[in-house]
Protein backbone atom coordinates (compact mmCIF):
# COMPACT_ATOMS: atom_id res chain seq x y z
CA UNK A 1 0.00 0.00 0.00
CA UNK A 2 1.20 3.65 -0.43
CA UNK A 3 -0.08 6.02 1.59
CA UNK A 4 0.51 10.21 1.09
CA UNK A 5 0.26 12.41 4.16
CA UNK A 6 0.00 15.81 3.75
CA UNK A 7 -0.14 18.95 5.76
CA UNK A 8 -1.83 21.22 3.62
CA UNK A 9 -4.66 24.51 4.44
CA UNK A 10 -1.91 25.41 7.57
CA UNK A 11 1.31 26.47 8.22
CA UNK A 12 4.34 24.62 7.33
CA UNK A 13 2.51 22.76 4.72
CA UNK A 14 4.32 19.36 3.86
CA UNK A 15 3.75 16.02 2.40
CA UNK A 16 5.57 12.42 3.32
CA UNK A 17 4.97 8.97 1.40
CA UNK A 18 4.83 5.64 3.24
CA UNK A 19 5.31 2.69 0.88
CA UNK A 20 4.34 -0.68 2.79
CA UNK A 21 5.14 0.36 5.90
CA UNK A 22 8.22 1.85 5.13
CA UNK A 23 8.62 6.15 5.01
CA UNK A 24 10.25 7.27 1.54
CA UNK A 25 10.34 11.10 1.67
CA UNK A 26 9.62 13.74 3.57
CA UNK A 27 9.62 17.55 3.15
CA UNK A 28 7.94 20.83 4.27
CA UNK A 29 6.68 22.87 1.22
CA UNK A 30 8.96 25.97 2.92
CA UNK A 31 12.33 24.32 1.64
CA UNK A 32 10.93 24.71 -2.40
CA UNK A 33 8.76 28.22 -2.21
CA UNK A 34 11.55 29.58 0.23
CA UNK A 35 8.56 31.39 2.01
CA UNK A 36 8.82 30.64 5.52
CA UNK A 37 6.16 28.81 7.46
CA UNK A 38 4.62 28.19 3.89
CA UNK A 39 0.60 27.29 4.39
CA UNK A 40 -0.22 26.97 0.92
CA UNK A 41 -0.46 23.26 -0.85
CA UNK A 42 2.80 21.55 -1.01
CA UNK A 43 2.58 21.35 -4.24
CA UNK A 44 6.89 20.71 -4.53
CA UNK A 45 6.63 18.98 -1.63
CA UNK A 46 4.32 16.24 -3.20
CA UNK A 47 6.35 15.98 -6.21
CA UNK A 48 9.13 15.42 -4.64
CA UNK A 49 7.86 12.65 -2.62
CA UNK A 50 6.14 11.01 -5.83
CA UNK A 51 9.75 10.83 -7.36
CA UNK A 52 11.32 9.62 -4.67
CA UNK A 53 9.26 6.53 -4.40
CA UNK A 54 9.49 6.00 -8.44
CA UNK A 55 5.89 6.54 -9.19
CA UNK A 56 3.85 8.13 -12.21
CA UNK A 57 1.62 10.54 -10.91
CA UNK A 58 -0.64 10.75 -7.91
CA UNK A 59 -2.89 8.01 -9.07
CA UNK A 60 0.10 5.19 -7.83
CA UNK A 61 -0.96 6.73 -4.85
CA UNK A 62 -3.00 4.34 -2.97
CA UNK A 63 -4.95 6.25 -0.13
CA UNK A 64 -4.17 10.41 0.37
CA UNK A 65 -4.14 10.81 4.67
CA UNK A 66 -4.70 14.21 5.58
CA UNK A 67 -4.22 15.81 9.06
CA UNK A 68 -7.46 17.27 9.41
CA UNK A 69 -11.36 16.31 9.90
CA UNK A 70 -14.13 18.90 9.57
CA UNK A 71 -16.86 16.32 11.26
CA UNK A 72 -14.16 16.72 14.30
CA UNK A 73 -15.81 18.57 17.21
CA UNK A 74 -19.06 19.78 15.00
CA UNK A 75 -20.78 20.14 17.91
CA UNK A 76 -18.67 22.75 19.22
CA UNK A 77 -17.78 24.51 16.00
CA UNK A 78 -21.42 25.04 15.62
CA UNK A 79 -22.15 26.70 19.18
CA UNK A 80 -19.16 28.86 18.86
CA UNK A 81 -20.42 29.99 15.06
CA UNK A 82 -23.77 30.84 16.42
CA UNK A 83 -22.32 32.37 19.54
CA UNK A 84 -19.71 34.42 17.45
CA UNK A 85 -21.90 34.92 13.98
CA UNK A 86 -22.30 38.78 14.44
CA UNK A 87 -18.93 39.22 16.24
CA UNK A 88 -16.50 37.87 13.63
CA UNK A 89 -16.00 38.36 9.86
CA UNK A 90 -16.38 34.69 8.40
CA UNK A 91 -15.94 35.30 4.90
CA UNK A 92 -12.06 34.70 5.07
CA UNK A 93 -13.08 31.78 6.91
CA UNK A 94 -15.79 30.28 4.64
CA UNK A 95 -13.67 30.79 1.23
CA UNK A 96 -10.86 28.95 3.35
CA UNK A 97 -12.76 26.10 3.89
CA UNK A 98 -14.14 26.05 0.53
CA UNK A 99 -10.81 25.12 -0.48
CA UNK A 100 -10.39 22.13 2.31
CA UNK A 101 -13.74 20.65 1.27
CA UNK A 102 -12.29 20.84 -2.22
CA UNK A 103 -9.36 19.04 -2.14
CA UNK A 104 -9.50 16.94 -5.42
CA UNK A 105 -10.06 20.44 -7.32
CA UNK A 106 -6.86 21.73 -5.50
CA UNK A 107 -5.01 18.10 -6.27
CA UNK A 108 -5.70 18.83 -10.03
CA UNK A 109 -5.27 22.48 -10.12
CA UNK A 110 -1.80 22.21 -8.34
CA UNK A 111 -0.80 18.89 -10.13
CA UNK A 112 -3.02 18.73 -13.15
CA UNK A 113 -3.71 15.51 -12.47
CA UNK A 114 -7.16 14.35 -11.13
CA UNK A 115 -6.78 12.17 -8.10
CA UNK A 116 -9.53 8.78 -8.05
CA UNK A 117 -8.37 6.70 -5.05
CA UNK A 118 -9.28 7.57 -1.38
CA UNK A 119 -8.74 10.45 1.38
CA UNK A 120 -8.79 9.78 4.56
CA UNK A 121 -8.99 12.79 6.93
CA UNK A 122 -7.49 12.12 10.48
CA UNK A 123 -8.06 15.09 13.17
CA UNK A 124 -5.56 16.84 13.90
CA UNK A 125 -4.51 15.90 17.24
CA UNK A 126 -4.68 12.50 16.69
CA UNK A 127 -2.71 13.11 13.68
CA UNK A 128 0.14 14.60 16.08
CA UNK A 129 0.03 11.67 18.21
CA UNK A 130 0.43 9.15 16.07
CA UNK A 131 3.92 11.30 14.68
CA UNK A 132 5.29 10.59 18.22
CA UNK A 133 3.73 7.00 19.06
CA UNK A 134 3.72 4.89 15.99
CA UNK A 135 7.62 6.91 15.47
CA UNK A 136 8.13 6.18 19.61
CA UNK A 137 9.22 2.12 19.10
CA UNK A 138 6.95 2.18 22.37
CA UNK A 139 4.26 -0.77 22.79
CA UNK A 140 2.06 1.58 25.56
CA UNK A 141 2.51 4.88 26.43
CA UNK A 142 0.44 7.98 27.72
CA UNK A 143 0.08 10.45 24.68
CA UNK A 144 0.36 14.68 24.94
CA UNK A 145 -0.82 16.80 22.38
CA UNK A 146 -0.81 20.35 22.60
CA UNK A 147 -1.04 23.59 20.51
CA UNK A 148 -2.57 26.79 19.25
CA UNK A 149 -5.65 25.25 17.81
CA UNK A 150 -6.45 22.19 15.03
CA UNK A 151 -10.19 20.96 14.39
CA UNK A 152 -11.17 23.11 17.30
CA UNK A 153 -9.05 21.23 19.73
CA UNK A 154 -6.37 23.03 21.86
CA UNK A 155 -4.83 20.15 23.64
CA UNK A 156 -5.42 16.33 24.08
CA UNK A 157 -4.28 13.84 26.01
CA UNK A 158 -4.31 9.75 24.24
CA UNK A 159 -3.69 6.37 25.94
CA UNK A 160 -1.56 4.78 23.35
CA UNK A 161 -1.10 1.19 23.00
CA UNK A 162 -1.06 -1.46 20.19
CA UNK A 163 -5.06 -1.43 19.44
CA UNK A 164 -5.20 2.18 19.44
CA UNK A 165 -4.75 5.86 20.48
CA UNK A 166 -7.96 6.28 23.03
CA UNK A 167 -8.15 9.99 23.85
CA UNK A 168 -8.73 10.89 27.18
CA UNK A 169 -9.41 14.29 27.65
CA UNK A 170 -9.12 17.52 25.42
CA UNK A 171 -9.66 21.25 26.01
CA UNK A 172 -11.38 23.06 23.13
CA UNK A 173 -11.00 26.19 21.59
CA UNK A 174 -10.53 29.08 22.53
CA UNK A 175 -8.74 28.01 26.12
CA UNK A 176 -4.87 27.26 24.77
CA UNK A 177 -1.79 26.87 25.77
CA UNK A 178 -0.37 27.49 22.71
CA UNK A 179 -2.46 30.95 22.07
CA UNK A 180 -1.35 32.09 25.81
CA UNK A 181 2.14 31.24 24.58
CA UNK A 182 2.05 32.87 21.20
CA UNK A 183 -0.30 36.07 22.61
CA UNK A 184 2.74 36.75 25.45
CA UNK A 185 5.31 36.50 22.45
CA UNK A 186 3.65 39.08 20.36
CA UNK A 187 2.98 41.20 23.77
CA UNK A 188 6.91 41.71 24.29
CA UNK A 189 7.33 42.47 20.28
CA UNK A 190 7.46 40.03 18.36
CA UNK A 191 4.82 39.72 15.76
CA UNK A 192 5.30 37.27 13.20
CA UNK A 193 3.97 33.84 12.81
CA UNK A 194 6.26 31.25 14.72
CA UNK A 195 8.35 33.61 17.16
CA UNK A 196 7.88 31.70 19.87
CA UNK A 197 11.11 30.47 19.77
CA UNK A 198 12.69 33.65 20.36
CA UNK A 199 10.44 34.48 23.48
CA UNK A 200 11.70 30.94 24.70
CA UNK A 201 15.68 32.23 24.31
CA UNK A 202 15.07 35.30 25.73
CA UNK A 203 13.38 33.98 28.71
CA UNK A 204 17.08 32.42 30.16
CA UNK A 205 18.02 36.28 31.12
CA UNK A 206 15.03 36.87 32.83
CA UNK A 207 13.60 36.78 36.73
CA UNK A 208 10.49 35.36 37.97
CA UNK A 209 9.27 38.81 38.63
CA UNK A 210 5.81 38.84 36.67
CA UNK A 211 4.64 34.70 37.69
CA UNK A 212 1.58 36.00 40.01
CA UNK A 213 0.42 38.72 37.49
CA UNK A 214 0.49 35.86 34.76
CA UNK A 215 -1.07 32.61 36.71
CA UNK A 216 -3.76 35.38 36.47
CA UNK A 217 -4.52 34.60 33.06
CA UNK A 218 -5.91 31.08 33.80
CA UNK A 219 -8.83 30.21 35.96
CA UNK A 220 -8.53 27.83 38.82
CA UNK A 221 -11.15 25.19 36.85
CA UNK A 222 -11.09 21.67 38.08
CA UNK A 223 -13.13 20.32 35.48
CA UNK A 224 -10.87 20.86 32.49
CA UNK A 225 -7.20 20.58 31.72
CA UNK A 226 -6.95 24.28 32.51
CA UNK A 227 -9.22 27.25 31.14
CA UNK A 228 -7.61 30.84 30.47
CA UNK A 229 -9.18 33.83 31.84
CA UNK A 230 -10.22 35.18 28.27
CA UNK A 231 -10.75 39.23 29.34
CA UNK A 232 -7.09 39.17 28.55
CA UNK A 233 -7.18 37.64 24.90
CA UNK A 234 -8.72 38.72 21.65
CA UNK A 235 -8.42 35.71 19.54
CA UNK A 236 -11.55 34.41 20.32
CA UNK A 237 -13.01 37.88 19.42
CA UNK A 238 -11.07 38.68 15.92
CA UNK A 239 -11.00 34.96 14.48
CA UNK A 240 -8.25 32.39 15.02
CA UNK A 241 -6.54 30.78 11.97
CA UNK A 242 -8.18 32.74 9.85
CA UNK A 243 -5.60 33.75 7.61
CA UNK A 244 -3.61 30.21 6.99
CA UNK A 245 -5.18 30.87 2.80
CA UNK A 246 -1.81 32.91 2.64
CA UNK A 247 1.41 31.83 1.74
CA UNK A 248 2.75 32.99 5.32
CA UNK A 249 0.30 32.58 8.04
CA UNK A 250 -0.37 35.87 10.02
CA UNK A 251 -2.47 37.20 13.08
CA UNK A 252 -3.43 40.61 14.66
CA UNK A 253 -2.02 40.81 18.19
CA UNK A 254 -4.00 38.70 20.64
CA UNK A 255 -3.63 40.80 23.59
CA UNK A 256 -6.54 42.83 25.33
CA UNK A 257 -6.66 45.99 27.21
CA UNK A 258 -7.02 44.18 30.23
CA UNK A 259 -3.54 42.43 30.04
CA UNK A 260 -1.68 45.98 28.98
CA UNK A 261 -3.42 47.10 32.48
CA UNK A 262 -2.02 44.01 34.28
CA UNK A 263 1.06 44.22 32.89
CA UNK A 264 1.96 47.65 30.90
CA UNK A 265 2.04 48.56 27.55
CA UNK A 266 2.86 45.90 24.95
CA UNK A 267 5.84 46.26 22.45
CA UNK A 268 5.03 46.80 18.44
CA UNK A 269 9.07 47.11 18.02
CA UNK A 270 11.66 43.75 19.28
CA UNK A 271 14.62 46.17 19.21
CA UNK A 272 13.14 48.29 22.27
CA UNK A 273 13.36 44.87 24.04
CA UNK A 274 14.68 45.48 27.96
CA UNK A 275 14.89 43.72 31.14
CA UNK A 276 10.74 44.12 31.61
CA UNK A 277 10.22 42.16 28.48
CA UNK A 278 13.08 39.64 29.53
CA UNK A 279 11.32 39.42 33.19
CA UNK A 280 7.60 38.64 31.06
CA UNK A 281 9.17 36.01 29.02
CA UNK A 282 10.87 34.27 31.69
CA UNK A 283 7.70 34.34 34.25
CA UNK A 284 5.66 32.87 30.98
CA UNK A 285 7.67 29.92 30.83
CA UNK A 286 7.64 29.63 34.40
CA UNK A 287 4.14 29.29 34.29
CA UNK A 288 3.58 27.33 31.52
CA UNK A 289 5.69 24.74 32.36
CA UNK A 290 3.59 24.71 36.23
CA UNK A 291 0.39 24.22 33.92
CA UNK A 292 1.65 21.16 31.59
CA UNK A 293 3.90 19.61 34.24
CA UNK A 294 0.51 19.54 36.36
CA UNK A 295 -1.49 17.74 33.21
CA UNK A 296 1.95 15.42 33.09
CA UNK A 297 1.75 14.26 37.06
CA UNK A 298 -2.21 14.02 36.96
CA UNK A 299 -2.12 11.66 34.07
CA UNK A 300 0.43 9.45 35.30
CA UNK A 301 -1.01 9.40 38.60
CA UNK A 302 -4.60 7.63 37.19
CA UNK A 303 -2.87 5.49 34.21
CA UNK A 304 0.70 4.71 35.80
CA UNK A 305 1.99 4.29 32.66
CA UNK A 306 5.99 5.26 32.69
CA UNK A 307 6.53 5.96 28.93
CA UNK A 308 5.40 9.71 27.54
CA UNK A 309 5.29 11.25 24.09
CA UNK A 310 4.31 14.22 23.42
CA UNK A 311 3.85 15.94 19.98
CA UNK A 312 2.02 19.53 18.67
CA UNK A 313 3.57 22.68 18.08
CA UNK A 314 4.24 23.26 21.67
CA UNK A 315 6.32 20.40 22.41
CA UNK A 316 8.98 22.16 20.42
CA UNK A 317 9.44 23.80 24.00
CA UNK A 318 12.67 22.47 24.78
CA UNK A 319 13.29 24.21 27.80
CA UNK A 320 9.53 22.46 29.44
CA UNK A 321 10.75 18.98 27.26
CA UNK A 322 14.07 19.16 29.41
CA UNK A 323 12.57 19.37 32.88
CA UNK A 324 10.06 16.52 32.67
CA UNK A 325 11.91 13.91 33.58
CA UNK A 326 12.88 15.62 37.21
CA UNK A 327 9.64 17.09 37.45
CA UNK A 328 7.13 13.87 37.02
CA UNK A 329 7.73 10.55 37.49
CA UNK A 330 7.83 9.43 33.35
CA UNK A 331 10.97 7.47 32.67
CA UNK A 332 10.74 7.70 28.97
CA UNK A 333 9.66 10.18 26.72
CA UNK A 334 9.70 10.12 22.69
CA UNK A 335 9.17 13.83 20.85
CA UNK A 336 9.48 13.49 17.32
CA UNK A 337 12.18 15.81 15.21
CA UNK A 338 9.12 17.38 13.52
CA UNK A 339 6.13 17.52 16.37
CA UNK A 340 4.26 20.85 14.72
CA UNK A 341 2.14 21.02 11.82
CA UNK A 342 4.73 20.22 9.32
CA UNK A 343 5.11 16.50 10.90
CA UNK A 344 1.05 16.12 10.84
CA UNK A 345 1.68 14.81 7.51
CA UNK A 346 3.54 11.94 8.99
CA UNK A 347 1.60 11.46 11.46
CA UNK A 348 -1.99 11.38 9.07
CA UNK A 349 -0.06 8.56 6.92
CA UNK A 350 1.33 6.66 10.35
CA UNK A 351 -2.70 6.22 11.58
CA UNK A 352 -3.59 5.23 8.11
CA UNK A 353 -0.84 2.81 8.25
CA UNK A 354 -1.69 1.55 11.39
CA UNK A 355 -5.44 1.16 10.98
CA UNK A 356 -5.63 0.14 7.06
CA UNK A 357 -1.96 -1.80 6.40
CA UNK A 358 -1.38 -3.07 9.65
CA UNK A 359 0.30 -6.40 8.20
CA UNK A 360 3.13 -4.03 7.20
CA UNK A 361 3.70 -1.75 10.51
CA UNK A 362 6.45 -2.25 12.36
CA UNK A 363 7.28 -0.66 15.82
CA UNK A 364 10.72 0.77 15.28
CA UNK A 365 11.72 3.90 16.88
CA UNK A 366 12.70 6.22 14.33
CA UNK A 367 15.96 7.90 15.72
CA UNK A 368 16.81 9.86 12.15
CA UNK A 369 14.89 12.13 10.07
CA UNK A 370 16.73 12.66 6.93
CA UNK A 371 13.96 12.00 4.42
CA UNK A 372 14.25 15.12 2.27
CA UNK A 373 16.57 15.85 -0.68
CA UNK A 374 20.08 14.83 -1.59
CA UNK A 375 22.40 16.04 -4.18
CA UNK A 376 25.66 13.93 -5.30
CA UNK A 377 29.08 15.23 -6.19
CA UNK A 378 28.04 15.01 -9.98
CA UNK A 379 25.20 17.07 -9.32
CA UNK A 380 26.83 19.66 -6.91
CA UNK A 381 29.49 20.20 -10.21
CA UNK A 382 26.61 19.89 -12.66
CA UNK A 383 24.52 22.70 -10.81
CA UNK A 384 27.15 24.74 -8.86
CA UNK A 385 30.82 24.34 -9.69
CA UNK A 386 30.95 24.50 -13.61
CA UNK A 387 28.93 27.63 -13.28
CA UNK A 388 30.98 29.69 -10.52
CA UNK A 389 33.02 32.76 -11.89
CA UNK A 390 33.86 34.19 -8.41
CA UNK A 391 37.12 34.53 -6.92
CA UNK A 392 36.87 31.65 -4.84
CA UNK A 393 38.64 28.58 -3.99
CA UNK A 394 37.12 24.90 -5.28
CA UNK A 395 38.18 21.99 -5.36
CA UNK A 396 37.40 18.30 -4.60
CA UNK A 397 38.62 15.81 -1.19
CA UNK A 398 37.44 12.74 -2.44
CA UNK A 399 38.76 11.08 0.69
CA UNK A 400 36.56 11.23 3.68
CA UNK A 401 39.14 10.99 6.37
CA UNK A 402 41.57 13.71 4.73
CA UNK A 403 37.95 15.89 4.26
CA UNK A 404 37.50 15.73 8.27
CA UNK A 405 41.02 16.14 8.80
CA UNK A 406 41.09 19.25 6.83
CA UNK A 407 37.90 21.11 7.95
CA UNK A 408 38.41 20.00 11.59
CA UNK A 409 41.73 22.09 11.07
CA UNK A 410 40.02 24.96 9.54
CA UNK A 411 37.35 24.77 12.70
CA UNK A 412 39.83 24.57 15.19
CA UNK A 413 41.25 28.05 13.58
CA UNK A 414 37.97 29.56 14.19
CA UNK A 415 36.49 29.28 10.77
CA UNK A 416 33.04 29.33 10.44
CA UNK A 417 31.20 26.13 7.90
CA UNK A 418 28.63 25.56 5.86
CA UNK A 419 27.78 21.82 5.74
CA UNK A 420 25.45 20.73 2.96
CA UNK A 421 25.84 16.52 3.18
CA UNK A 422 23.11 13.72 2.75
CA UNK A 423 19.08 14.10 2.67
CA UNK A 424 17.89 17.15 4.03
CA UNK A 425 16.15 17.00 7.54
CA UNK A 426 12.46 16.53 7.83
CA UNK A 427 11.76 19.39 10.92
CA UNK A 428 12.72 22.65 11.56
CA UNK A 429 16.22 21.78 13.35
CA UNK A 430 19.34 21.26 11.37
CA UNK A 431 20.51 18.18 12.79
CA UNK A 432 24.05 17.77 10.44
CA UNK A 433 22.99 17.77 6.80
CA UNK A 434 21.94 21.40 7.06
CA UNK A 435 24.21 23.15 9.49
CA UNK A 436 26.26 26.34 10.25
CA UNK A 437 28.82 24.57 12.37
CA UNK A 438 31.55 26.24 14.57
CA UNK A 439 34.03 25.98 17.25
CA UNK A 440 32.59 25.69 20.71
CA UNK A 441 35.01 27.10 23.17
CA UNK A 442 35.26 30.44 21.68
CA UNK A 443 33.51 32.41 24.11
CA UNK A 444 32.92 35.47 21.03
CA UNK A 445 31.86 32.45 18.59
CA UNK A 446 28.14 33.17 19.80
CA UNK A 447 28.62 37.26 18.64
CA UNK A 448 30.30 36.26 15.41
CA UNK A 449 27.35 34.60 14.06
CA UNK A 450 24.83 35.95 15.35
CA UNK A 451 25.60 38.95 14.16
CA UNK A 452 27.74 38.77 11.28
CA UNK A 453 26.31 35.78 9.50
CA UNK A 454 22.62 34.89 10.77
CA UNK A 455 21.92 38.52 10.84
CA UNK A 456 19.77 38.08 14.20
CA UNK A 457 19.13 38.85 18.14
CA UNK A 458 21.88 38.87 20.01
CA UNK A 459 20.72 36.91 22.53
CA UNK A 460 19.48 33.65 20.77
CA UNK A 461 21.84 30.42 21.68
CA UNK A 462 23.39 28.06 19.95
CA UNK A 463 22.99 23.67 20.05
CA UNK A 464 25.62 21.79 20.77
CA UNK A 465 26.19 18.43 18.52
CA UNK A 466 27.85 15.71 20.94
CA UNK A 467 28.99 11.96 20.38
CA UNK A 468 26.52 10.17 22.03
CA UNK A 469 28.28 8.42 24.43
CA UNK A 470 29.73 11.89 25.62
CA UNK A 471 26.85 13.58 26.56
CA UNK A 472 26.77 12.81 30.47
CA UNK A 473 30.23 14.07 30.43
CA UNK A 474 29.07 17.78 29.63
CA UNK A 475 25.38 17.83 30.37
CA UNK A 476 23.25 16.64 33.53
CA UNK A 477 21.59 13.65 31.36
CA UNK A 478 22.28 10.28 31.01
CA UNK A 479 19.48 9.89 27.52
CA UNK A 480 19.63 10.21 24.46
CA UNK A 481 18.57 13.62 22.19
CA UNK A 482 19.17 12.66 18.49
CA UNK A 483 16.44 15.75 17.27
CA UNK A 484 17.41 18.21 19.34
CA UNK A 485 14.38 18.78 21.49
CA UNK A 486 15.27 19.23 25.26
CA UNK A 487 17.69 22.21 27.48
CA UNK A 488 19.67 20.33 29.27
CA UNK A 489 21.53 21.93 32.35
CA UNK A 490 25.70 22.21 31.10
CA UNK A 491 27.69 20.75 34.03
CA UNK A 492 29.64 23.36 36.13
CA UNK A 493 32.93 22.23 35.22
CA UNK A 494 32.11 22.33 31.56
CA UNK A 495 31.15 25.50 31.27
CA UNK A 496 34.06 27.56 30.73
CA UNK A 497 35.36 24.91 27.98
CA UNK A 498 32.15 25.04 25.79
CA UNK A 499 31.15 28.82 25.95
CA UNK A 500 30.09 29.48 22.59
CA UNK A 501 27.10 26.89 23.00
CA UNK A 502 26.23 27.69 26.78
CA UNK A 503 23.17 29.99 27.01
CA UNK A 504 22.47 32.62 29.75
CA UNK A 505 21.09 30.44 32.19
CA UNK A 506 24.01 27.24 32.18
CA UNK A 507 22.04 25.22 29.65
CA UNK A 508 22.40 23.99 26.48
CA UNK A 509 19.57 22.61 23.73
CA UNK A 510 21.47 19.20 23.13
CA UNK A 511 21.56 17.12 20.21
CA UNK A 512 23.21 13.82 20.65
CA UNK A 513 24.81 12.28 17.16
CA UNK A 514 25.35 8.38 17.15
CA UNK A 515 27.51 6.66 14.15
CA UNK A 516 24.23 5.10 13.01
CA UNK A 517 22.24 8.31 12.99
CA UNK A 518 24.36 10.29 11.17
CA UNK A 519 27.76 8.31 10.14
CA UNK A 520 29.17 10.83 8.24
CA UNK A 521 28.43 13.83 10.61
CA UNK A 522 29.46 11.72 13.49
CA UNK A 523 33.27 11.42 12.29
CA UNK A 524 34.04 15.15 11.34
CA UNK A 525 32.65 15.48 14.94
CA UNK A 526 34.76 12.91 15.91
CA UNK A 527 38.21 14.13 14.09
CA UNK A 528 37.08 17.40 15.95
CA UNK A 529 37.29 15.86 19.20
CA UNK A 530 40.77 13.41 18.89
CA UNK A 531 42.38 16.95 17.69
CA UNK A 532 40.73 18.93 20.55
CA UNK A 533 39.36 16.67 23.35
CA UNK A 534 35.66 18.71 22.63
CA UNK A 535 33.26 15.85 21.71
CA UNK A 536 31.13 19.03 20.58
CA UNK A 537 30.62 21.57 17.47
CA UNK A 538 28.59 24.06 17.11
CA UNK A 539 25.63 23.41 15.50
CA UNK A 540 22.86 25.82 14.20
CA UNK A 541 20.87 25.78 10.52
CA UNK A 542 21.59 26.40 7.10
CA UNK A 543 19.61 29.44 7.00
CA UNK A 544 19.94 33.66 6.77
CA UNK A 545 16.15 34.95 8.01
CA UNK A 546 14.50 32.25 6.05
CA UNK A 547 13.72 28.21 5.17
CA UNK A 548 16.97 25.74 5.43
CA UNK A 549 18.51 25.67 2.47
CA UNK A 550 17.31 22.81 0.25
CA UNK A 551 19.36 23.09 -2.69
CA UNK A 552 23.03 23.65 -3.90
CA UNK A 553 22.44 26.68 -5.25
CA UNK A 554 20.55 27.91 -1.83
CA UNK A 555 23.73 27.34 0.01
CA UNK A 556 25.85 29.18 -2.38
CA UNK A 557 24.44 32.18 -2.41
CA UNK A 558 24.25 32.10 0.80
CA UNK A 559 27.80 31.99 1.46
CA UNK A 560 28.82 34.54 -0.90
CA UNK A 561 25.83 37.09 1.04
CA UNK A 562 27.69 35.84 4.28
CA UNK A 563 30.68 36.09 5.94
CA UNK A 564 30.74 32.31 6.52
CA UNK A 565 34.23 31.08 5.88
CA UNK A 566 34.00 27.79 4.06
CA UNK A 567 31.22 25.94 2.09
CA UNK A 568 31.16 21.95 2.52
CA UNK A 569 29.03 20.41 0.11
CA UNK A 570 29.79 16.54 0.35
CA UNK A 571 33.21 16.41 -0.81
CA UNK A 572 33.40 20.05 -2.36
CA UNK A 573 35.23 22.58 -0.74
CA UNK A 574 34.30 26.41 -1.54
CA UNK A 575 36.86 29.32 0.33
CA UNK A 576 36.56 32.74 0.55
Amino acid sequence: MIILGLNTFHAESSACIIVDGQIIAACEEERFAYIKNYAGFPKNAVEYCLKAANLKDINDVDIISINSNKKYNLKEKIKYFIYKVFKINFIPRIIFLRNKLNIYSVIYDNLKVKYKNKIHYIPHHKSHIASAFYASGMEEALGLSFDAAGDFSTTETYLCNDKKNKLLDKVIFPHSLGIFYQTMTQFIGFKKYGEEFKFMGLAAYGKPKYVNEIRKLFKEDRKFLFSLDLKYFRHQKIGFSFNFDTPTPNFDNFYSRELEDLLGPGLNNPELIGQREMDIAHSTQLVFEEIVINILNKLYEKYNIKNLVLAGGCAFNSSLNGKIIDKTKFENIYIPSNCGDAGGALGAAFDTLFNHDNKNFKRNIMETTSLGPSYSNDEIFEKVVRHLNKNINVRKIDSDNELFNYLSDKLIDQKVMGWFQGRMEYGPRSLGNRSILADPRNSDMKNIINLKIKNRESFRPFAPSILEEKVNQYFYCKHKIPFMNEVIKVKENMIKSVPAITHEDGTARVQTVSKKSNNRYYNLIETFYKKTSVPILLNTSLNIQGPICEKPEDAVELFFKSEIDILVMENWVFEK
